[in-house]
């Protein structure tokens, strides 16, 4: 689009206050001075806005014949003739058609009989075959833009507004937070579980890894108990060292022999944690 919704609104000022100031279009648009100019200059160079001075009426000038004339030329005159049609005063504007003829002219004449003249005038030239004349007889609906300009303005509004929303939807399937997922998912209502027999059975088997890492933490911790217990038998010896075990004396039956921990002649101790002791 060649224009957005402020270029539009400065354009819709143009054409309804065109004596009003630039100061006083960038204080009812609620925009900087600066920012103004710089839209007027950058739609002067691309040709939006063509024209700043008055608009003149040719019938309040004397001139209020209006007539459109289509004119056929030769072939390789087109350009040629063109060039003579703006040699002629009364001929507002002229286009290259298609259809019936090749030019089409607007010509503004005193009355009939100058419309006349002016017709004859272009017959004259080299290149043109015939000419046909119509006359307007009441201006339905007079020249204007401002239509054009508040429909492209809301076209403009529209757009904007439309591109708003769709930016900011999130696309599918993403959601805020951990462990969501999309509708298509079935686990993503409860958050987690299984999705499928293979999701199921790797489920099992991280259970069964999770009670084999609980039973060896159970017996790590029965070790380290009976470790602990040995060392506060040790400690009540008196001096908190531990005493090596003597080699039993000749004669002396091994369940005789002084306890390591103790010091002390007893039995020794049987069982599974005295084997855990050992150990």
């Amino acid at each position: 689009m060649p224009v957005d919704v402020l270029d539009a609104r400065i354009l819709r000022l143009l054409l309804q206050q065109p004596r009003t100031s630039v100061r006083e279009y960038a204080r009812i648009l609620g925009v900087a001075r600066g920012t103004l100019q710089a839209r007027l200059d950058r739609m002067e160079r691309d040709g939006v806005i063509t024209t700043a001075g008055p608009r003149v009426s040719p019938a309040a000038l004397g001139h209020p014949v209006l007539a459109f004339v289509r004119i056929e030329v030769t072939q390789g005159h087109l350009d040629g003739i063109g060039t003579e049609l703006a040699v002629v005063p009364e001929i507002i504007e002229a286009f290259s058609i298609t259809g019936g003829g090749d030019l089409l002219a607007r010509v503004v004449a005193r009355d009939n009989a100058h419309l006349e003249d002016i017709i004859q005038r272009l017959i004259r030239l080299p290149g043109v075959v015939r000419t046909r004349t119509e006359i307007a007889l009441r201006e339905r609906v007079a020249e204007r833009v401002l239509p054009l300009v508040e429909a492209v303005e809301r076209t403009a509004e529209r757009l904007r507004a439309g591109e708003r929303p769709q930016a900011e939807q999130p696309e599918a399937g993403e959601r805020s937070g951990d462990g969501e997922r999309s509708a298509d998912d079935p686990g993503a209502a409860s958050g987690s579980g299984p999705r499928s027999g293979d999701d199921g059975e790797h489920g099992a088997g991280e259970s069964a890894r999770d009670q084999g890492a609980d039973q060896g933490a159970e017996q790590g911790a029965d070790h380290a108990a009976d470790a602990a217990t040995n060392r506060d038998a040790g400690a009540g010896g008196g001096t908190g060292a531990a005493v090596p075990s003597p080699s039993p004396a000749p004669g002396i039956p091994p369940s005789q022999a002084p306890c390591a921990q103790s010091g002390r002649h007893g039995t020794a101790p049987h069982g599974p944690g005295a084997q855990r002791a050992a150990r």
